[in-house]
């Protein structure tokens, strides 16, 4: 995005410094049966408490962030363990700033395209695989909606006018991956992120209860 001429700002919601619910969330992700548990009941109350509430002071600081940055679009990668979440931020996202576009993108997204966009009403665009070529194209629909046109552009799902979600034809797989640029790992404040590489593109194998193979 940034090397056509966007500005870029990146906001890691898991590393907001929220005193006790911060520290929460850092062993929690230690603890994988917490995210397997279908039931709230055997989450730590305080951690509950943010999953349940769409009023918690951790979803104000993350308006707050949003704010600061004053985007023009807002985008959001998941998996699927991260749905509930996501749709307490985009509820949040869409009271205080109603006519920014939210972008989902990841797994789950591409996984079930329609789906998200019934499960996350204040969504705006659905990005299914890869984001790069898709997520270029869309913002320059977004730029001269004339010139552009929003069914031409694959690997996106949105709307109609009447409401209706339509996925457009799937983009291949980008050919030459040393074409992208390195990921740039600074937030909007300069520090560093943390987080994974996956050094190899996708899983020869398709086992029954993994979905990686849809990306």
């Amino acid at each position: 995005m940034e090397e056509a001429g966007h500005k870029v700002s990146i906001i890691n919601g898991e590393a907001l410094k929220v005193g006790q619910l911060n520290e929460t969330i850092r062993r929690l992700m230690t603890k994988l049966e917490y995210y397997l548990s279908t039931a709230l009941k055997q989450m730590p109350p305080l951690y509950r408490d943010v999953m349940t509430n769409s009023r918690h002071h951790i979803w104000d600081i993350m308006i707050e962030q949003i704010g600061k940055e004053n985007p023009d679009i807002i985008g959001l990668g998941l998996v699927t363990v991260k749905m509930t979440s996501a749709k307490i931020i985009c509820q949040r996202i869409k009271e205080a700033f109603r006519n920014i576009p939210i972008v989902l993108g990841g797994i789950h997204p591409t996984s079930l395209p329609v789906e998200t966009l019934n499960q996350i009403p204040e969504a705006d665009f659905v990005v299914v695989g890869e984001g790069e070529e898709t997520m270029g194209e869309l913002l320059r629909y977004l730029g001269n909606q004339k010139e552009y046109k929003l069914h031409s552009i694959k690997g996106l799902a949105y709307r109609d006018s009447d409401g209706v979600p339509i996925v457009n034809e799937p983009r291949a797989l980008i050919e030459n991956l040393d074409a992208l640029p390195f990921p740039r790992r600074e937030t909007g404040s300069g520090k560093l992120l943390v987080g994974e590489i996956i050094t190899g593109r996708g899983c020869p194998f398709r086992c029954k209860f993994c979905a990686s193979h849809v990306m």
